[in-house]
């Protein structure tokens, strides 16, 4: 099995900024690290997401990632992983 361990704290990753350039088909304005685990995750067979629980909730790391997602949501490209 191959796999890929992505740690938050290795990467800059930048706050959503709401512009919706995601929802509009575009790509993300933003250019930071999270292209490399966002690929990555297209390329995958499976995703897992793990984290701490902090308040009832995901770290804020990872409360980013989904932020950053959140066209992902609409179009579902992670489909069937």
């Amino acid at each position: 099995i191959d796999f890929n361990i992505f740690s938050l704290s290795d990467y800059d990753i930048e706050l959503c900024k709401g512009c919706l350039s995601c929802f509009m088909g575009k790509e993300c304005k933003l250019n930071d690290d999270f292209r490399k685990i966002k690929y990555a995750m297209l390329d995958a067979d499976i995703v897992i997401f793990v984290s701490p629980v902090f308040a009832h909730n995901v770290t804020g790391g990872v409360k980013n990632i989904i932020d950053r997602l959140a066209s992902w949501t609409h179009y579902m490209p992670l489909a069937g992983k």
